[in-house]
């Protein structure tokens, strides 16, 4: 087969029936013959379940099976069947789509609409999904990543993954590499259509899913929309066709570049579709040479060339007209590759993924960059998004009202039942109202709900319900006994004589404002106006937990203000949750050694006994969580994991902190300090608190963010260790100069620098340990996830004491167990690190 001659359609020559025709897929989705024949595939497999997939597998795949289930065998064999090099890569490409998808994870939301009315959203994920990767001419263990990660994130507590056997009867090792990869254990050998009924309708050894996810040819594209139309199908994630691109170039763009592009999107099928629109003659003849010459080179020349058949090179009078046709298309991926891409950015609503700027091929997109390959085609972007972490959760709402909040809105929902003729509905109501007109048997004071306490204590101390929606004991929870809940046991294990405890209520945290302030003793003179170069308003108290900064720094780690208390530095955080658990000469802290040493001397000061499990130097600092939780007692209740840690740069992530978690509910807080996670390249830990209501997470400004001065330390947690921390904290943690400061840097821009910042240092780093090891007089750098590295020397005090000499300074840990003559090195700006460098090379002469 020859390259098709590629004629450029004039846009403006066309009527509105040769516009259409210009747009036109080329395959419709439905097909009635093949319809029927999925239907009956379907059939089969709700009604004979393994019996009719062995049938359809030796039809279809070639190979009569007898288990679908992926073996541990099987996985352990693919390993080997997968080079090095691939395997790495899928781990980095996984590493950034879990960064880019951890970032989408919602936070509950919570309202009072009136007083005494709250309204909640809670966030509940999928409990089982099913996967599907297609493994036919060109297995795509991407789409293995592209659901997996988002659905673990999620917290599906099943995810099954299914994939086409090859004839020999086994999976491709590519897709089970990458499913393990991900923490998907459950794989099924099975393809096509029979694959789609297995997952939506269970079958004796198929597990019965909830919603299905992935893309596939025509056959699995309708046999996921048959079973989303059946009330006893599966929900799936969008409707789906072949894959397509649409490229808007300018005269600056390098025609060899767009011709790739859209050769890259034609080689997945001979019903995939790629149009050009431009509105430069000599770029669409360019691109059209060029596209000739370079297909002649592929592998998959005869699919991309079938699918050439049906591209479009169009001629637009200007961009403007360009992003006007492609509103009209709806692309799956669109790719502007224009002088200023991002301009055109505003006009762009309808495509499922976008790649701005002549560096930004759709290639990454499918593989690495971070956001979801699985998007919506054949037009469906128009009312479609692409796949991601919201797709594998459901949002769930709750109402609560007191006694107040019924009395407040009833009348109106009566009103507006029996405007609708339902006078059941009114009457639910009624029957209340006319309950509470009677006079109180036994006066209580009014608890259990923020809107009806005492004002004493509003800012950091009001009570909410519990995060699931569920009744709470009257009180706070540290007064009851009998709490329900994970999250109400683990403040039961909080010191008992705070029960009866009365926080200071400081006049900031009354929450009053008014013109005059003559309610906290303070100088009611400003410095400046007596002409002293100081900032404004430091005569005044700042607030405890000030709302614009807990706005900003929840925005920053994706959490709820609600689940945030912010002190000077983690070290208050952590010295205040020592001091709420642990009873002096009777309670206990779990940690490891090494780490950070202020957990070992915040628990000494509070009279708690420290116990550290010891890390092997050996084995490169590695945590067995059995280990760690054999220190355990009924007297615990902390267990801290620094992670990474400092000062080893081990990174502890994912399925070992959730065990932890898992273990200690009700029983222990797991703190996990997360002071150097941006450096890590993963999610952070707090994406477990909605699951687990044990876990506490502390995030810092002063190593990623250039904030150390400023001292500043976030404690993410459930509400009800906010409060509890709230309490026993001083009135007025954080200084008003310091919260400006952190507004300051936080500004819209400031993610994007840190980001630079970030890469840039774990460049540094990743040079940094390859130089360091190449020194004779090192030992060993050990690997690093944080902004330092652990190093090793023959003799570190010589070390140290070359690199004092000449104006360097390291940290010195030869001292701590198992670390002799170890050095940490804090990764520096690249002319600092050099000069570390030459430092030693010095030595070495």
């Amino acid at each position: 087969m020859t390259a098709p001659d590629l004629a450029v359609i004039d846009w403006s020559a066309l009527d509105e029936a040769g516009r259409s025709a210009a747009l036109s897929r080329p395959r419709q989705l439905r097909d009635a013959t093949q319809l029927d024949a999925v239907r009956a595939i379907l059939a089969a497999v709700r009604a004979r379940g393994d019996e009719a997939l062995r049938e359809f597998g030796t039809r279809f795949d070639h190979c009569t099976l007898d288990r679908f289930e992926v073996t541990d065998s099987e996985f352990a064999a693919a390993e080997s069947g997968v080079d090095a090099g691939v395997r790495a890569a899928m781990g980095s490409a996984i590493a950034r789509v879990e960064a880019f998808h951890a970032a989408q994870l919602p936070a509950p939301l919570r309202v009072d609409t009136a007083p005494g009315v709250r309204c909640e959203q809670v966030i509940r994920p999928i409990d089982r999904v099913g996967l599907y990767a297609p493994a036919g001419s060109a297995p795509l263990p991407s789409t293995v990543w592209m659901l997996g990660v988002p659905a673990r994130l999620a917290g599906c507590t099943q995810i099954v993954l299914a994939t086409p056997p090859r004839s020999d009867g086994s999976a491709d090792p590519s897709i089970l590499v990458a499913a393990k990869l991900c923490g998907i254990s459950r794989v099924f050998k099975l393809g096509g259509a029979q694959a789609i009924g297995a997952m939506a309708y269970g079958t004796e050894t198929v597990p019965r899913c909830a919603k299905l996810f992935g893309p596939g040819n025509t056959w699995v594209t309708a046999a996921k929309l048959e079973v989303a139309a059946d009330p006893e199908g599966a929900a799936i994630d969008m409707p789906a066709g072949p894959s397509e691109v649409l490229v808007i170039a300018d005269d600056s763009a390098d025609a060899a570049f767009v011709a790739a592009d859209l050769l890259a999107q034609a080689e997945h099928g001979a019903d995939s579709q790629v149009l050009l629109l431009s509105p430069s003659e000599r770029l669409l003849a360019a691109v059209a040479r060029e596209v000739a010459a370079q297909v002649a080179l592929l592998p998959r020349r005869e699919i991309a060339l079938a699918a050439l058949a049906h591209a479009r090179l169009i001629r637009v009078a200007s961009l403007d007209e360009a992003v006007q046709v492609s509103e009209r298309y709806a692309p799956e991926h669109l790719i502007v590759n224009t002088h200023d891409a991002r301009a055109l950015l505003p006009g762009i609503s309808n495509a499922g993924s976008i790649f701005l700027g002549a560096w930004s091929p759709e290639t990454v997109g499918d593989y690495c960059a971070g956001p979801n390959h699985v998007l919506p085609t054949l037009g469906f972007a128009r009312a479609f998004g692409g796949v991601g972490v919201d797709s594998f959760l459901r949002r769930v709402n709750v109402q609560e009202l007191s006694a107040e909040g019924l009395r407040a809105i009833g009348g109106d929902a009566m009103v507006l039942a029996r405007a609708e003729s339902l006078e059941a509905h009114a009457r639910a109501v009624d029957v209340r109202l006319a309950k509470l007109a009677l006079p109180e048997p036994h006066p209580h004071p009014t608890v259990g709900h923020p809107a009806l306490e005492s004002p004493v204590c509003t800012s950091m101390c009001s009570r909410s319900p519990a995060r699931d929606g569920a009744a709470r004991n009257p009180g706070s929870p540290l007064e009851g006994e009998g709490s329900t809940g994970a999250s109400m046991s683990l403040l039961a294990r909080a010191r008992p004589e705070l029960a009866a405890f009365k926080p200071y209520a400081s006049a900031r945290r009354a929450g009053f404002e008014a013109r005059i302030r003559l309610d906290a003793n303070e100088s009611p003179w400003d410095l400046r106006e007596e002409g002293v170069d100081i900032d404004a308003g430091l005569n005044r108290y700042p607030s405890p937990q000030p709302a614009d900064l807990r706005a900003r720094l929840a925005a920053l780690y994706g959490a709820d203000p609600a689940q945030l208390w912010i002190g000077r530095g983690s070290d208050e955080a952590i010295d205040l949750l020592l001091r709420a658990f642990c009873r002096a000469g009777r309670d206990n802290v779990v940690a490891f050694a090494p780490t950070f040493g202020m957990y070992r001397i915040g628990s000494a000061l509070q009279g708690a006994d420290y116990r550290a499990l010891a890390l092997d130097a050996d084995d490169d600092f590695a945590l067995d969580p059995e280990k760690l939780l054999d220190l355990c007692d009924d007297d615990t209740k902390l267990v801290i994991v620094c992670s990474p840690n400092n000062p080893t740069g081990t990174l502890y992530h994912g399925q070992l902190i959730e065990q932890l978690a898992a273990t200690l509910a009700g029983r222990a807080l797991l703190l996990v300090d997360e002071a150097y996670v941006e450096f890590a390249g993963v999610p952070s830990a707090s994406a477990l608190i909605e699951r687990h209501a044990n876990v506490g997470v502390l995030r810092t400004l002063s190593k990623a963010h250039a904030l150390a001065g400023e001292r500043l330390g976030t404690l993410i947690a459930r509400e009800e260790i906010i409060e509890l921390v709230g309490r026993i904290a001083a009135p007025y943690p954080l200084p008003t100069l310091s919260v400006r400061a952190a507004l300051a840097a936080l500004d819209a821009n400031a993610l994007l620098r840190t980001q630079a910042r970030i890469a840039l240092l774990v460049d540094e780093r990743e040079r940094m340990g390859k130089m360091l090891a190449l020194s004779p007089f090192v030992r060993k750098v050990w690997p690093s996830s944080a902004n330092f590295l652990l190093v090793r020397f023959d003799d570190s005090r010589a070390a140290f004491e070359r690199l004092l000499a000449a104006g360097i300074l390291v940290r010195d840990f030869s001292t701590q167990p198992g670390l002799a003559n170890c050095l940490r090195i804090t990764i520096g700006k690249p002319d600092e690190n050099d000069a570390l460098l030459v430092a030693l090379a010095g030595e070495a002469r």
